[in-house]
């Protein structure tokens, strides 16, 4: 996710992770920190990511904590064939 903003999971479904954007700011990569968060709430503490469920978002704690947000990119509007 640090290198790639992405899982092999995420490559193949169109997302990716960025850092959530101030102020309409344009997304930015996560970096080493972020992603170790992120990862790091996800696969230790189980039972907080598992929040998510009731969470009105859906985002995980470590998104939260991360500051990060998981984008899905828009495909390319097909053109009319009018």
């Amino acid at each position: 996710e640090t290198v790639f903003g992405a899982t092999l999971g995420k490559l193949a479904m169109g997302c990716r992770v960025v850092r959530a954007p101030v102020a309409g700011g344009p997304p930015r990569r996560i970096g080493f920190t972020r992603a170790l968060v992120r990862n790091g709430v996800k696969w230790i503490l189980p039972p907080a990511a598992s929040l998510a469920l009731i969470e009105p978002t859906g985002r995980h704690r470590g998104d939260l904590i991360a500051g990060v947000v998981v984008v899905v990119e828009p495909d390319e509007p097909e053109p009319d064939e009018s």
